[in-house]
């Protein structure tokens, strides 16, 4: 028996126009965040898949990062060098202990030439032991990533999608921040 091709298109339509209504929708959740402390928030229409890269761990050692993790991650790229990156890891460390799931977690990357012994004395400085912390001393993941100035934080959701990023510092234990982690960490659940 064939089915019309009429019947096979309305059904395409259905589903087509269902998901894109889906992806609007989440679209204008997220922006309702786009308030006080992330104001500054660059929400992407569609979700943007990330490619697993490559870092160097506190010990030196080539690591892969893969985003298949289905936590809600914070990357933050940042520098020694560079103030407003200072002045904002503290508040990621703060966040990590506001939204206290293990499906949330902050990955810093320090990007360009900036010593091992740099980026640890300034961890150790802060008590940043919760946040976890990588290298890019060439800058090459952060190239590939699309970062183009310091500090900027990608955030990944629960599908393992770059949904937004926030160019320039900002704190993240404001109440608008933890509002977003918080949403981002049920949005999934609730598809």
């Amino acid at each position: 028996m064939r089915i019309p091709t009429v019947l096979i298109y309305a059904t395409f339509c259905f589903y087509a126009n269902l998901t894109f209504a889906q992806v609007e929708n989440n679209e204008k959740n997220i922006k309702s965040f786009r308030n006080g402390e992330m104001r500054n928030l660059i929400i992407h229409e569609l979700p943007r898949i990330l490619p697993e890269v490559e870092v160097l761990s506190k010990k030196g050692d080539t690591e892969v990062l893969n985003f298949d993790s289905q936590q809600v991650l914070l990357i933050n790229f940042w520098a020694t060098w560079c103030l407003p990156c200072r002045e904002e890891m503290p508040s990621l460390s703060k966040i990590v202990e506001a939204i206290g799931s293990n499906n949330f977690s902050v990955i810093i990357i320090a990007t360009g030439r900036q010593s091992n012994e740099k980026v640890k004395a300034f961890i150790d400085e802060h008590n940043l032991y919760n946040l976890r912390s990588y290298r890019d001393p060439k800058g090459k993941l952060a190239s590939k990533l699309g970062v183009l100035g310091l500090p900027t934080t990608i955030i990944i959701d629960k599908g393992s999608m770059e949904v937004a990023r926030l160019i320039g510092s900002t704190d993240w234990n404001s109440s608008s921040a933890i509002s977003l982690i918080e949403y981002l960490l049920t949005r999934h659940s609730n598809e």
